[in-house]
């Protein structure tokens, strides 16, 4: 396809009669005569077409073809071998390179690394579980539930630092708690908090009294009815006797000791099952600092004690799932 450029001035419009004006003046401008151009038909034609338009007196603007920019190029469908190929911009280009082995594994590495600080995070400050072990705290929690505790209930103490991330609530009476045995610091524990700093608290023939008043727990279970025996471990009490309080020797039981008081920062904890609990009467008060959350729920639970193979499969708990502790 020829070219179509001005001669001058770029722009030139066209004047009536069909003569292109050169942009010249004075005395026999008009009488001036474009270079002579070779023209193909299509523009011959195009020239009649246009001369007949002016002398039907109509008016007809020419405007000057764009010049084809490369954009134009790529986008031109050419015909090749008789086949219309597709304009550049709609043919497929070449695949993306595949990333590599080493990119790969980065990736991975990441989304692993991320999800390993998530879990710490969540494991640390906000919620833990844990398994019963330990038949301590039945009926309320039984060998082989599954607890979710919170951590963010009481707060917790951020690692290697020492600070403790203050919780949304205040340990109080009846709630269970797990914590780090005073006795076996390798262990965590599972017990329910009787005596808050300050309180006085004692037992009378199973009877708990705190500040003076009988507690309702129907939660306790007791499986040796006459049972009362003594333990030399139950000494630690003394210091903590109320004065007046406690006879002359005292002689703490299982069901009979105090009235205690329980000091600042401490906490007295018993197992629901109080014929078969170690806690707070055998080996004294749990300090703050090794309280570690509160039990909200039971999310699996299977039995155990049934010892058979795949038990976790075969001998699900349903109706213990989703269980609240209280």
């Amino acid at each position: 396809m020829d070219s179509d450029q001005d001669l001058a001035g770029g722009g030139a419009a066209l004047e009536p009669g069909g003569i292109r004006s050169e942009g010249v003046s004075g005395p026999g401008a008009g009488a001036r005569r474009p270079p002579v151009r070779p023209v193909g038909l299509v523009r011959a034609l195009w020239g009649i077409s246009f001369g007949v338009a002016n002398c039907a007196g109509g008016t007809v603007e020419r405007r000057r073809p764009r010049a084809r920019t490369e954009e134009d190029d790529d986008t031109m469908t050419k015909v090749k071998g008789g086949r219309a190929a597709r304009p550049a911009a709609q043919r497929p280009e070449q695949s993306a390179a595949r990333p590599s082995l080493a990119q790969w594994a980065w990736e991975w590495v990441k989304s692993i690394a991320i999800a390993a600080v998530i879990f710490v995070v969540v494991r640390a400050f906000l919620v833990q579980t844990y398994t019963i072990t330990s038949g301590s705290m039945e009926n309320t929690a039984l060998v082989g539930d599954f607890l979710i505790v919170s951590k963010a209930a009481y707060g917790t103490r951020v690692p290697l630092v020492g600070l403790r991330i203050p919780g949304y609530e205040d340990i109080d009476r009846g709630e269970i708690i797990v914590f780090q045995g005073p006795h076996q610091p390798e262990l965590d524990l599972l017990k329910r908090v009787v005596g808050i700093p300050g309180d006085t608290i004692e037992m009378r023939n199973r009877v708990l009294y705190v500040n003076g008043e009988p507690v309702d727990e129907p939660y306790v279970r007791h499986i040796m009815p006459d049972a009362d025996g003594t333990h030399p471990s139950m000494a630690w009490q003394v210091p903590y006797l109320l004065n007046g309080g406690a006879p002359n020797p005292y002689q703490p039981s299982l069901n009979n000791w105090g009235p205690i008081v329980v000091p600042p920062n401490q906490y007295f904890v018993l197992g629901d099952n109080r014929d078969d609990s170690l806690d707070s009467r055998y080996w004294g008060f749990v300090d703050r600092d090794l309280i570690k959350g509160r039990a909200l729920f039971v999310y699996f639970s299977y039995d155990r004690d049934r010892g058979r193979p795949f038990g976790w499969l075969r001998d699900v708990r349903w109706s213990r799932i989703g269980t609240v502790m209280r």
